[in-house]
């Protein structure tokens, strides 16, 4: 049991002491007739001093053993007693901080983000490395005083700040700090010792086309026009391209014997002549027209180069009716129709039925357009496409016969461009027919796109889309037959 005996030191509160005190001997007595053996008497003496703002306490523990003989006092002050239970006790090796310990300052602390696990140390002052928890100009301390004066001497140097009267010096960590970041003078004078300067589209170009022509290595030179290929997209890179003299470079892997450099040069002439009148100029005249369409027609060559000359010849006669007469003029159409001749090139024949139903398409627009022709140019940019009589040539060589042949596919996209074609075919170019099979094929394929529709509801427009081209096309044919029989 823990008996708890208060004295009060008042001058003017004597009888209230005397009742205490009376009160208090009362319960002791009681508890002590109850029986309560050896019990620890906890003393506490309080003096309060009413002109004085301070107080202090003491602390006596009493071990009773039937008497007073064996009392032994404590004195602890409250400071300690707080900072015993309270404060974390830091040595130079890693301790765990207990949770509500209070944390001296000046320590190093590192804190596991895993586990939340906290420990402490006292900071090695003989080692002159950075902290694990500091680095850069965090780590430099400086006074209020210091920093004020810091300010009001900006045009010192960075070594050195001054301190009332007093030269300070900064340490070697406080110098390693600043040494992490450098001034705009110090970034620019480092990037002009470096010589460092932006290459020029032309300059890299110019500097491309001499590596070629120095370079007998195959791969570099392939290298080389995969290179080309990318600036020449640009149309001012193109017209530099021609005029730096790229074209006779472009010629030389043309005919080269490897067929990988005839297809990159391929590759380059396309991309400069796309949307690029002044270089579609330069190669016609430059006569690599020609070259191009042989290279097309030649077999067995790979498909990949085939694929790229025809890029090339596409992007050469497009919207430049003068090329479109010579393609016609030298075979372009009769190599076209060559195409279908040859299996497992069917991508290749799908963008031949593109870029002649393009040519139809572009001729249509310039031949149909009602503008007065008030420009000169104009004009003759018209006698120009009508000196060209592609849907002639196109119905000798039985143009539509071959492009039927591609709907034998399950490529909606396929089918899709092949009856676009043909329905623009079907009014000049195709000969009216009475082929059974052909009529009989397209019904099959306009019932597929009905059920289909069926399937996939009306909303579905693509479907849709398909079902009224085979219609058309269908149509258009049974048409011409009725007129022929007539």
């Amino acid at each position: 049991m823990i008996i708890f005996r208060a004295t009060f030191t008042s001058y003017y509160n004597y009888n209230l002491q005397v009742f205490i005190m009376s009160v208090f001997w009362l319960l002791v007595s009681f508890w002590w007739c109850m029986g309560v053996n050896n019990p620890t008497v906890i003393t506490v003496s309080m003096d309060t001093q009413s002109n004085l703002n301070k107080q202090s306490s003491a602390l006596a523990i009493v071990d009773k053993n039937g008497g007073n003989d064996n009392e032994e006092e404590v004195t602890v002050s409250e400071e300690e007693v707080i900072q015993n239970i309270n404060e974390f006790t830091p040595t130079n090796e890693w301790k765990t901080i207990e949770e509500g310990q209070v944390i001296p300052a000046g320590l190093h602390v590192r804190i596991d983000l895993q586990t939340g696990k906290k420990e402490a140390k006292l900071i090695d002052k003989n080692n002159d490395e950075p902290l694990e928890t500091t680095s850069g100009p965090a780590s430099m301390s400086f006074t209020p005083e210091e920093l004020k004066m810091a300010l009001k001497n900006m045009k010192l140097s960075h070594d050195d700040v001054k301190h009332g009267d007093v030269h300070r010096t900064m340490s070697h960590s406080e110098k390693a700090a600043g040494t992490a970041f450098r001034s705009y003078a110090e970034l620019k004078r480092t990037l002009g010792e470096m010589s460092m300067r932006e290459e020029s589209d032309a300059t890299v170009m110019a500097r491309l086309l001499a590596e070629y022509g120095a370079s007998h290595d195959t791969e570099k030179r392939r290298n080389i026009l995969v290179d080309l290929e990318y600036y020449v997209h640009q149309i001012d890179n193109a017209q530099d391209f021609v005029k730096m003299g790229g074209l006779a470079v472009v010629r030389e892997a043309l005919n080269s014997s490897h067929s990988e450099l005839r297809a990159e040069a391929a590759h380059v002439l396309g991309s400069s002549l796309q949307s690029n009148p002044k270089v579609q100029v330069a190669v016609l005249e430059a006569a690599m027209l020609q070259p191009l369409i042989h290279r097309l027609n030649e077999i067995p060559a790979d498909l990949t180069e085939r694929r790229r000359m025809l890029y090339a010849i596409s992007c050469l006669v497009r919207h430049f009716p003068l090329a479109q007469e010579k393609f016609v003029s030298y075979g372009g159409i009769q190599v076209l129709v060559g195409l279908f001749e040859n299996s497992g090139v069917h991508k290749l024949q799908v963008k031949a039925v593109d870029l002649v139903s393009d040519l139809l398409v572009e001729r249509h627009g310039i031949l149909e357009d009602t503008v007065p022709l008030n420009n000169e140019l104009l004009q003759q940019r018209l006698q120009q496409y009508n000196s060209v009589n592609l849907e002639k040539v196109l119905r000798d060589q039985l143009w539509c016969n071959r492009v039927v042949k591609l709907l034998i596919t399950d490529e909606h996209d396929t089918r899709e461009r092949v009856l676009q074609a043909l329905k623009l075919l079907s009014h000049d170019v195709c000969i009216p027919t009475s082929d059974q099979d052909l009529l009989e094929f397209l019904q099959t394929m306009q019932s597929e796109y009905t059920r289909l529709v069926q399937v996939d509801g009306a909303d579905d427009s693509y479907f849709l889309h398909l079902h009224q081209l085979a219609s058309d096309v269908l149509e258009v044919l049974r048409r011409s037959a009725v007129k022929d029989e007539l």
